[in-house]
């Protein structure tokens, strides 16, 4: 990131039946302070037809298209649930970060490249070494297994390996998997061409 202000992600709050609250909406931007220290801020955002806005519905947008699941089950309190340690202890846990600790549901979204991507030389067999990064497309699977959890959050038993039973430890549900770059440590492939077929009666004009 340079020196200029970034958009980091948003904040979008719902209506109790589940719909989109365009009352109220955040983004969440990066920008550096007069001291040159980088700071990030809450910047309270209205929707409508401006820069602001359209990001707005733009993240309302990816949710609509992708498969939430709810926040994590967060580990333990103790004893003493209200404590200092104890809240610090559920804030920095890994349920807690990924959205747990406030009720969030948090999905992450991988935008595709601003630009064209570099010409580079495809390997000519499939047997060789990957050398490029591709995109794999989004797409719908049915029949995903999905573990059958108790009341603190934890498997009920094995999902794949022997003992696994369906109804019983595990369920299968038809799961969306969103676009994802496939080797992202490797330069994206060429773009694909697209030929257009010549009408021969337009030749002929």
């Amino acid at each position: 990131m340079g020196p200029e202000p970034v958009i980091l992600g948003g904040l979008l709050a719902s209506q109790p039946d589940g719909r989109l609250d365009t009352t109220s909406g955040f983004l969440l931007i990066s920008s550096l302070d007069a001291a040159g220290k980088r700071c990030q801020v809450l910047q309270p955002t209205a929707y409508g037809d401006h820069g602001g806005g359209r990001v707005l519905y733009g993240y309302a947008a990816q949710l609509a298209f992708a498969r939430w699941t709810p926040p994590p089950v967060l580990p333990s309190p103790g004893p003493r649930p209200t404590s200092r340690s104890a809240l610090g202890r559920i804030a920095t846990s890994e349920a807690g970060q990924a959205g747990g600790f406030h009720g969030v549901r948090v999905l992450d979204f991988t935008p595709p490249p601003e630009g064209p991507p570099e010409q580079r030389p495809v390997p000519a067999g499939s047997r060789g070494p990957l050398v490029v990064s591709t995109w794999r497309r989004a797409h719908w699977k049915p029949g995903v297994r999905i573990g059958i959890r108790d009341a603190e959050g934890r498997l009920v038993g094995p999902v794949y390996k022997d003992g696994a039973v369906e109804g019983l430890t595990f369920t299968r549900e038809r799961r969306f998997f969103p676009r994802v770059r496939v080797r992202p440590d490797l330069p994206l492939a060429p773009t694909t061409p697209v030929y257009r077929i010549p009408n021969p009666g337009a030749a002929s004009r």
